[in-house]
This record gives structure tokens, C-alpha cells and sequence, in this order.
């Protein structure tokens, strides 16, 4: 706030600094125009005028100056003039210059103010000499009068600082108050439980409680200043809540106090808002601003709607449930009773008012009404009985419930379950229980019952007999602290329980288990997850294979025998092959061969047809029989193996064979200068090679074989090769060895007796390829 004064003239004058003027009144304008041309030359700003009249006017605007003034004038005289200036001579200094010169005007001129009189005859620098005093006094003057006023003033603004600040320090305290009493407003809007928001008439936010903050989800000089509706209402609703508000604004009789609509939080979610509003108008009654009201009701309309829906489905429950449904005063009177009960025979209308003892069997009344008692004493039950129904006495599973109203009790709900045929599947079963049980102690095979955590449940009769232990001695303990498996074991062990726990089937499996006299069984046990009375256990079945295991040991055995056996006939066979092959090589082909010449000489020296003839034909068949001999004698024993070596009789023979009989290119790589001494490993790569050849002659459909002889790492590797019709090897595998096709576990039992091995690939339409490994001795060259 700021003290504002009107300024004196004084202090108007003081402010505007202007020359000095001097006014000449003379109405002789030659004697004025000398004049003036006198003092213009002294450097005066001169008004010059003819009468009195212009003079007054002139002087009226004269602030400071001096005048030179004629005593007779023809509108008034000089004297009349000096009273009309009388009270202006602090300020102008008249000087009369006059021709007619006496003592008494004289006189009278100085009486009235002027400040010197001359003589128009006289000097005129006395003239000029008095101009230029009267003008040094009026300045003296005028600063005398200027320092008074500006004292004056000073005096005057101290004072009115003095009350300046009284008044700044009054506001200070008044608005420190107000700011209080608005913070304590503040304060008890911001702990209001409700939205408070203030709109003004041009729809900006005025005012807005933190509860609103935090709703809207902005800070308050995030909200203040912005358009209520066009920032924080959906778009939808915008222009049905501005016509209320407008409402508001024209101060209209029907405008609404309470109002429900949507908020836009900052987020982009919307709470529905119950508002109640006030109008604010100023002392004239104008409207100033609408104050609101809001308390969120969002989740409130959400559990009401909940709520609605759930009566909605308590009834469509209870109208529908298939179970039955029965409410009772608290005499026991049925009030009523849902669809259900048709199924028991009654009709609604029918048990409505009546009493439910009528319905309960004569053994079951007194604990129906001690039941009851307990349920208008406010506790449920639940429990089982026997009911009478139009289609005869039923078992049922009551659940009863007291209905509470105001925490008073108003009445009983019962729900009841048929369970007579689940009785009597109870019954059943418990009979199957008993025989289940006879079966569980009896059975040959032994059971275990273990928790999820390994600890010993129970076990049947053979159990006890498998492992030694008695039923005491294992429940309660686990079973990898009992000593029945070997370390080795429980890990196994312990990785099947944690996948019975996931629910899953284990086995069957080997274990090895030590009885308690120390002995040893082989068991096959099988495992699964059960569960009893909600107990989730695992059950384990452990089958005694000691015997069989000892058998298929001795079978092995055998079998190993066997195989040594039928090599050692097979390399019998093979030196008897070779010797019949010598013989027959030897003697019969040598003595073929003897015949054949002596037959081709004796046919040189007959001319005779009759007997020529049959010694051509007997040649022609001894040509025959020889070369019959030679297929038998390669046939019991390549002696092209035995003496050129293997590969020389791969391509000698198996060539010839494959390529010029079948129709199949063959073609032979090897490593140079190969040679195996050992006559068995020879014999033997020679019949197998010739065994993969002749199934792909048979099998493969092939038009190209390929064979490769190498020596790799103190190994013979053979790899034969078809582009045929293949098959699939991981599929068919086991039924290769099923029904030994191809000869292929033939191959494999002649080479494991030598520490070899056999792998075959294949893939349908890209041919077949089988790797033959035997081990080689010191002495094998290549």
C-alpha cells in the first residue's frame, strides 16, 4: 500500500524549470517595441502587450518574471492593475515605468508592491539595472519559498512513511493471519476423507484438497489454474456435466446438489465420483465459483454390483442347486425349500410350515434337536442322518447354518446331500478294503509303503521275508539309513522317489539288497505315487529275480561257450574246406584235366563220325566237369586267398562275380601292398565281404558297389558301399537282429570272437553304407 497526496503549486513549480520571462505593458507601441528589443538583447524572453487585459492574461500563466508596467493604460490604469497582482507579488516583481512622474503615484505604486519605479525620461540602464534586481529578488524569493515547501514536503513524506509502514507492518500481520487461517483452512480441506475441487466461472480449478491430489493422481500446481472439464472428465461425459455446472452459473432453481460422474486420473483410468455441490456468490449475490464435493465411489459401486450379482447368484443357486435346500424358523418350521427337494418326492408347497421332526427318523429326533439348539444358539453343524421322503428313507449329509440378521439369529439354512448310494459304495468298499488288505499281506510279490521323504510306512508279509526286517523295525525310518541298498544305490533310488513325487510311474528297475543276515537278493522293483485318506505316499512292488539273474548269468555262459564253440567248427570247417579244396584241386582237377587231353588226342586220330561224335561229346562234358571243379574248389576255399591274398581275391573273384554275373559296377580301392598273414582274419574278412556283397546283390537294387581295404591304426577297415535302395537303420535295427536279415548278426558274432566290430547306415533312397573293423596284428603289413 502507498500514502498519494495532491502536490502544491509550489511543488508543481518547483518541478518545471523554465527562462526567465519578462512582460512589457505599454500601450505606445514604438515606446514597446524599443523596449523589447532592449531586453531581448539582455537576453530576456520578453512578452510584450498593449492593455491591461492581455497583461492579467499573460500573468496568469507567468510562474516566475518580472514586469515592466506603463501607469497609464486604456482599459485600466497601472495602479488598478498593482491590485488585481497583489497577491501574486511573492512570486512577480512589477517594476512602473511611467512618464508622468509625482510623489504621490509614486507613493501609492510602492504602497501597492511594486519594487521600483523609473522614469521613462530617465537612464535607461537604470531601467535595465532594476529589471536585473528584480529578477535576482524573485529568484531569491522563489527559492526561499521552494525550500519552505520542500521542507514542508519532507516533513510531509516522513510522516506519510511513518503511516506507510504502520500500515505495511498492520497488512503484514493481517495477511500472516490470513495465511494462517488459510493454512488451517488448507489443513481441514486436505484431511477431509472427500475430494474438495472449487471451479470457477470461467471452468478453471480454484482450489483442490490433497484427497483430490491423490485421486487425480497430479500434484496441485499440476491441477490449479487448468480446465476442470477439459482435462480431467472423459470425454464422453464432458458436455452432460458442463450444462450442470452451467446450472450453477445461472444460479437456476433445478439445479442438482448431487450429481455421479466419472474423473480422468492421470494414469488414464476413470473413478466414478459422488459429488455434492455448493454455489459461491459474492456480497452482491453474483456466482463466484462452485464448490464440490467428492467422495469416490468406485470400488463401492463395484462391491454393490458385486453384491447384486451375488444375491443374484445365491438365488439362482438356491432355485437350482442340486443339492437340496431347506430354511426353518426358529420353531423348526420349514419357510422354505428350493427345486431339489423334488428329487426326494416332496413338493415345496407342501413342506412349507411344516415342522422338520416329521421328516427325521424316530432314532435320529433327539440329536436333530440338539442340533438345532446348537444352531439358534448361533454354531453350525454338520453330520449325517436318516430322513423320511415320500420315496422312502434316504441317508443325508446335512450342513446347517444359522441365519444371522443384525447379528441376531433369524432362522436356520439346511443343505442336504442324498448319500445313501455313496453308503452303500462305502459299505462296498470297505468289503474290497478288506479283500485289497488280504491281497497286500498275502501276495508273493514284496509291497512298501514310504512318505514322499523316503520314512518307511508299512509293508506286507513278504517284505518281511525279502529283506529280514520286521514291520516295526522299519516304520519311522528311511530307507537310505536302514542299510538294505548299497551307497552305490541310493542315489538311484532317491532320483526315482522325487519323480513318484511329480506324479510319475518308476520302473521297473535292478536293485541289489542286503537282508539282515547279511546275504544278498536281486530285486525288480517297480514304483507309483498313491494316495490314502489325502496322504501322499509311494508304493513300491519288489519282485525277487536272484534266481533268474543266476540263470541268465549261466545262460551267458553258455551262450559264450556256444559261440567259442561254433567259431572253433567254423575254423574246423574252413581248414576242411581247404584241404577238400587242395584234394579236389589236386588229384580230381589235375586227373580232369589228364582225361580231357587224352580224349582231345584220341579225337585227333578218328575219322570215323560214328565214333568221333561221342568222344566230342565226352570231351565237351569232361570241359564242363572241370570247370565245375574249379567252381567247387573256389567255392570250399579260394585258393587265390590263401596265396595272392585278400585283396587280390576281392577283386579276382568278388569282382567277377558281382560286376559279370549281377550286372553291378564294382569298383576295389586299397591301401598298396596290403597283405594279412593271419589266415583266420583273412578267411574271415573274405566270407564276410562276400556276405554284404551277395545281400545287396539280393536286397539293394543297387547299379554301383564300391569296396575300400585300409589300414587304419593297427585296424583293418572295410567299407562297402551301394547306391541302392537303403532303408532306415535306427528303425529296423531290432528287427534286423529279430530275424537276422541281411545275415547281419551272423556278421557280428563271427567278428566279436576276433575283437571286431560291425556298423551299418542307411537311409531310404540314399543307399547303404557298412564299415567292417577287425584288429590287426604285429606282423600285418601296409
Amino acid at each position: 500500500m502507498c500514502a498519494i497526496q495532491e502536490s502544491t503549486p509550489m511543488e508543481e513549480r518547483a518541478g518545471r524549470q523554465t527562462p526567465p520571462r519578462l512582460l512589457i505593458v505599454e500601450d505606445n507601441e514604438s515606446q514597446l517595441r524599443t523596449l523589447t528589443t532592449i531586453m531581448q538583447e539582455e537576453g530576456f524572453d520578453v512578452i510584450g502587450c498593449s492593455t491591461a487585459s492581455e497583461a492579467l492574461e499573460h500573468l496568469s500563466h507567468l510562474e516566475t518574471g518580472v514586469v515592466v508596467l506603463d501607469l497609464h493604460l486604456p482599459d485600466l490604469s497601472g495602479t488598478q492593475l498593482l491590485e488585481r497582482l497583489a497577491i501574486a507579488t511573492d512570486r512577480i516583481r512589477v517594476i512602473i515605468n511611467t512618464a508622468y512622474s509625482s510623489y504621490e503615484s509614486a507613493k501609492d505604486a510602492l504602497n501597492l508592491g511594486a519594487f521600483a519605479y523609473v522614469e521613462k525620461a530617465g537612464d535607461p540602464d537604470e531601467l535595465l539595472r532594476h529589471v536585473h534586481r528584480a529578477f535576482a529578488a524573485s529568484l531569491r524569493c522563489y527559492a526561499n519559498q521552494l525550500e519552505i515547501a520542500v521542507a514542508e514536503r519532507t516533513r510531509e513524506l516522513r510522516q506519510a512513511n511513518e503511516l506507510l509502514n504502520k500500515k505495511i507492518k498492520e497488512q503484514e500481520k493481517t495477511e500472516k493471519q490470513w495465511r494462517q487461517e488459510r493454512d488451517k483452512a488448507q489443513k481441514y480441506l486436505d484431511v477431509a476423507a472427500v475430494m474438495l475441487v472449487a471451479i470457477d466461472s470461467e471452468e478453471r480449478v480454484g482450489l483442490i484438497n490433497r484427497k483430490g491430489c491423490k485421486i487425480l493422481g497430479y500434484e496441485e500446481k499440476e491441477i490449479l489454474g487448468r480446465n476442470w472439464f477439459d482435462n480431467f472428465l472423459p470425454q464422453r461425459v464432458k458436455n452432460e456435466v458442463r450444462a450442470v455446472f452451467e446450472t450453477f452459473v445461472r444460479r437456476q432453481a433445478d439445479t442438482p446438489e448431487y450429481f455421479e460422474n466419472p474423473v480422468l486420473t492421470r494414469s488414464g483410468q476413470e473413478r466414478l465420483i459422488a459429488w455434492y455441490n455448493i454455489s459461491l456468490t459474492d456480497d452482491q449475490g453474483n456466482f463466484v465459483a462452485t464448490l464440490i464435493s467428492g467422495e469416490d465411489i468406485t470400488e463401492h459401486k463395484r462391491t454393490m454390483k458385486a453384491l447384486e450379482q451375488s444375491e443374484e447368484k445365491y438365488r439362482d443357486l438356491f432355485v437350482h442347486a442340486r443339492d437340496a435346500i431347506v430354511t426353518f424358523d426358529l420353531e423348526g418350521n420349514i419357510t422354505d425349500a428350493n427345486k431339489a427337494v423334488e428329487e426326494y418326492g416332496f413338493k415345496r408347497e407342501e413342506l412349507i410350515g411344516k415342522s422338520f421332526l416329521d421328516y427325521v427318523i424316530e432314532g435320529h429326533r433327539a440329536r436333530a434337536v440338539e442340533d438345532f439348539e446348537a444352531l439358534i444358539g448361533g454354531r453350525s453343524v454338520r453330520s449325517e442322518m436318516d430322513v423320511i421322503t415320500p420315496k422312502g428313507t434316504i441317508t443325508v449329509e446335512y450342513s446347517d447354518n444359522p441365519i444371522i440378521r443384525g447379528k441376531h439369529v433369524v432362522g436356520v439354512q439346511a443343505i442336504l446331500t442324498d448319500i445313501t448310494d455313496r453308503k452303500e459304495a462305502e459299505r462296498v468298499l470297505r468289503e474290497s478294503e478288506e479283500r485289497l488288505k488280504i491281497l497286500f499281506e498275502f501276495t508273493p510279490d514284496a509291497i512298501y509303503l514310504n512318505d514322499l521323504e523316503g520314512y518307511f510306512v508299512d509293508g506286507n508279509n513278504a517284505a518281511e521275508e525279502l529283506s529280514g526286517f520286521k514291520r516295526g523295525e522299519l516304520v519311522g525310518k528311511n530307507f537310505t539309513e536302514v542299510g538294505l541298498l548299497s551307497s552305490d544305490e541310493i542315489p538311484k533310488a532317491v532320483a526315482n522317489l522325487e519323480r513318484i513325487a511329480a506324479g510319475q510311474t518308476v520302473g521297473p528297475d535292478e536293485f541289489t539288497l542286503t537282508k539282515t543276515d547279511g546275504s544278498r537278493v536281486m530285486v525288480e522293483i517297480r514304483a507309483y505315487p498313491v494316495r490314502i485318506n489325502n496322504w501322499a505316499l509311494s508304493l513300491w512292488i519288489a519282485h525277487d529275480i536272484t534266481k533268474r539273474k543266476e540263470a541268465e548269468e549261466r545262460l551267458l555262459e553258455y551262450q559264450a561257450k556256444l559261440k567259442a564253440m561254433a567259431f572253433d567248427i567254423l575254423r574246423t570247417e574252413e581248414r576242411e574246406r581247404k584241404r577238400i579244396a587242395i584234394g579236389l584241386h589236386d588229384n580230381i582237377c589235375q586227373n580232369l584235366v589228364l582225361t580231357k587231353v587224352l580224349l582231345e588226342s584220341a579225337l585227333r586220330l578218328v575219322s570215323d563220325p560214328s565214333v568221333s561224335e561221342p568222344l566230342k561229346m565226352a570231351n565237351g562234358a569232361m570241359s564242363e566237369l572241370i570247370e565245375q571243379a574249379d567252381s567247387l574248389t573256389f567255392e570250399l576255399s579260394n585258393p587265390i586267398l590263401h596265396q595272392l591274398g585278400l585283396v587280390v581275391a576281392m577283386e579276382k573273384h568278388l569282382a567277377e562275380e558281382v560286376q559279370q554275373k549281377h550286372g553291378i559296377a564294382f569298383e576295389l580301392e586299397s591301401d598298396e601292398g596290403l597283405r594279412i598273414p593271419d589266415e583266420e582274419i583273412k578267411s574271415c574278412l573274405f566270407r564276410i565281404s562276400r556276405e554284404l556283397l551277395m545281400n545287396i546283390v539280393k536286397h539293394a537294387q543297387a547299379r554301383n558297389v564300391k569296396v575300400s581295404i585300409h589300414k587304419r591304426q593297427s585296424q583293418i577297415h572295410i567299407v562297402i558301399q551301394d547306391d541302392g535302395v537303403g532303408f532306415d537303420s535306427k528303425k529296423v535295427s531290432s528287427e534286423v537282429f529279430r530275424t537276422k536279415r541281411f545275415g547281419h548278426f551272423s556278421i557280428r558274432e563271427q567278428l566279436e570272437h576276433l575283437g571286431g566290430n560291425f556298423e551299418i547306415e542307411s537311409e531310404p533312397g540314399r543307399g547303404t553304407t557298412a564299415t567292417v573293423f577287425v584288429p590287426l596284428g604285429e606282423n600285418t603289413l601296409g
